[in-house]
Formats: C-alpha cells, sequence, structure tokens
C-alpha cells in the first residue's frame, strides 16, 4: 500500500474506516491485484479508446501485458477500504474499485486521461465514485499534472461526479477550472 497519508478517514454507520490507495505500477509480479489489473485490461469496453489501442498487445503473456501498458503511459489506482478496528473485516482485500488514465505529453504539459472509473457492485450509491474522483484530483494536483480529461462525457456515472465537481459539490483544497464542453478540469499552480 501507499503511504498511510495516501489514505483517506471515512466515518459509516458508526464504523471508522480508511480508504487507502495504491498505485498500480507499484505492483510487482505475482502480486493478486495485478492479475486483477491485467484481468480488467484484458476486457476493455467494447469499441472503446482503450480497446483500441490495446489490441496488439491483448495477446501478450501477462507481464509482458502489464509492462506494455505501463510503457504506453497507462497507469491507475486501486481503492482500498479497511476497518480502523483491528478486529473488524469489511470485504478487507478486496478493492472497492479504480480509476485508470493514460499519461499525455502536449506541448511540454502532461496530462492524464481517464478511461476507466470503476466502483465495484458492493459499495455502488454510496458514494464511493466521488471519494474515489476526488482523492485521484488531490494525488495528480500533488504531481503537478495540468489537466485531466475525465472521459469523454459517454458515461452517466462520470457525467454525474463531473457535475458534482463543476457545481463544488465535491470540494477540493487547491482551485480548478472545469470544462464541461470537453469534460477536463485543469489546475491553477502559483509560482513560489
Amino acid at each position: 500500500m501507499l503511504p498511510v497519508a495516501s489514505c483517506t478517514i471515512l466515518k459509516r454507520k458508526g464504523v471508522v474506516m480508511t480508504l487507502c490507495i495504491q498505485l498500480i505500477s507499484d505492483l510487482p509480479k505475482g502480486n493478486i491485484w495485478r492479475g486483477y489489473v491485467i484481468q480488467l485490461a484484458r476486457d476493455p469496453d467494447l469499441d472503446s479508446e482503450f480497446d483500441t489501442c490495446t489490441s496488439d498487445i491483448r495477446h501478450l503473456p501477462d507481464d509482458e501485458f502489464f509492462d506494455q501498458l505501463m510503457h504506453r503511459g497507462y497507469n491507475g489506482i486501486l481503492f482500498f477500504l479497511h476497518h480502523t478496528e483491528p478486529q473488524k473485516k469489511l470485504d478487507e482485500g478486496m478493492p472497492i474499485g479504480g480509476i485508470f488514465w493514460q499519461e499525455h505529453r502536449y506541448n511540454n504539459t502532461t496530462v492524464w486521461r481517464v478511461f476507466r472509473l470503476l466502483v465495484n457492485d458492493n459499495f455502488r450509491n454510496q458514494g464511493y465514485g466521488c471519494k474515489q474522483v476526488a482523492i485521484f484530483l488531490r494525488y495528480a494536483h500533488e504531481r503537478a499534472i495540468k489537466t485531466i480529461f475525465l472521459g469523454n462525457g459517454g458515461d452517466q456515472i462520470v457525467r454525474h461526479i463531473f457535475e458534482k465537481i463543476h457545481t463544488g459539490e465535491i470540494t477540493l483544497p487547491f482551485p480548478i477550472r472545469c470544462d464541461p464542453q470537453r469534460y477536463t478540469i485543469s489546475f491553477s499552480y502559483i509560482a513560489p
């Protein structure tokens, strides 16, 4: 797992839990979650941009396929929910979801294009998609990413979350600019 600073404390129905993240590029060979990510990547949405861009490498053995994805700028974060009380467990070890993106460079600027936002069935309609996106945006901001393309507007859930960001319902500790026509979020950085 990433450092504890990468975790968010949540309180649900009186139980305190932490929402922790794991960067997929840091998953070692043989790790069960690396296999989970490979399985997701081998089963893209039909005719999606990811489907088209990875069709030439999906036949490769797992580790080679994973390495090719990383080489092409794909990455992601898996989100795990853990009770802070050691005797309690809630789907301990199963990710509640993930966000996956591809990194691009335009005019010496790094941008991330999100191509998949995943919330597993047991955690839907509980606000976890919004929490994942908020954590992801903080993660991107900490790495001085200038722009995030949050999908292409084709997915109803992404449109819903984007609207919450655009209206300020999802609050962030830094200024952003939203472009609802292009589903982009841009960060403003103040030079020291």
